[in-house]
């Protein structure tokens, strides 16, 4: 019905813990684990923290296209899946951790360069967006179903290479 749930940062976070621990249940190592957006923004710091060692191999990509304040994860999240951050800040910002502990990141730009106007006044995304694989990609809005389709099917080609 369009209602946004207050803990749907945790909602999602459980969802990610559990898709990965499902892998192990499916006898199945993936070459990429793909996160979209803020939803799957906790599945990259999860991965890293609790099953890196298990799934050496294993890629993370991340894609990021809505820059708002849906990345403002709660503290409390991270203290109760035992995960490390930084406790100089009241919230978290799971935009930049995401980006950090992913192997590659594809941001996608829209019309209005909201992406590259994040990256241009925030000297923390510089910084982590310097020490990984990553790629913004200019990305409309108003894309057909066909187009975007395309975008993604872009993002496959570069990292099957």
């Amino acid at each position: 019905n369009g209602r946004v749930y207050s803990n749907n940062n945790e909602r999602f976070t459980f969802f990610s813990q559990a898709a990965i621990e499902t892998l192990d249940k499916l006898y199945w190592t993936p070459d990429f684990i793909i996160c979209n957006d803020w939803q799957m923004s906790m599945l990259p710091q999860i991965f890293n923290s609790r099953f890196k060692e298990i799934y050496k191999d294993t890629k993370i990509i991340f894609i990021a296209h809505n820059f708002d304040k849906s990345y403002d994860f709660q503290n409390k999240l991270y203290n109760s899946l035992d995960i490390e951050y930084n406790k100089k800040l009241k919230v978290q910002n799971n935009l930049l951790n995401a980006i950090k502990f992913s192997d590659y990141t594809f941001i996608l730009n829209n019309e209005n360069d909201n992406a590259k106007k994040l990256i241009q006044k925030n000297s923390d995304f510089k910084g982590v967006l310097k020490r990984g694989k990553h790629k913004v990609i200019n990305y409309s809005s108003e894309a057909s179903p066909s187009e975007r389709i395309q975008v993604y099917n872009d993002i496959l080609e570069k990292l099957k290479k």
